[in-house]
């Protein structure tokens, strides 16, 4: 039953990222309640990213290795933010797209 409930939301996915992390975490309490709350984590991970549709966006995501949910849903949005920057700029600059994620580096770029 929990595993359809997995495949209706995959139905739904292109829903905002805030949004699809409550299902996540919602389902998470009814298809794994005896889990312990580490491999909760990484296993809601995993829903997440296997969730967005886009093999890119997931593949950025799991490089940053997040710990827990929230991580993974902030890495995703600082992702989408990127390549919409990349877009609207007509182009990819990886040195600009990694100075606008990371404000450290963008001091000492300047």
């Amino acid at each position: 039953m929990i595993n359809s409930k997995w495949n209706c939301e995959a139905v739904r996915l292109r829903q905002p990222g805030e949004i699809l992390c409550m299902d996540i975490k919602r389902l998470m309490t009814q298809g794994y309640p005896d889990v312990g709350a580490k491999a909760s984590e990484v296993i809601a991970v995993d829903h997440f990213i296997d969730s967005l549709g886009d093999a890119d966006l997931a593949l950025k995501i799991r490089e940053r290795t997040p710990a827990t949910l929230d991580e993974a849903l902030r890495a995703g949005q600082r992702q989408e933010v990127c390549n919409k920057d990349a877009v609207r700029l007509g182009g990819f600059d990886r040195h600009h797209a990694i100075a606008a994620e990371l404000p450290e580096l963008s001091a000492t770029a300047q």
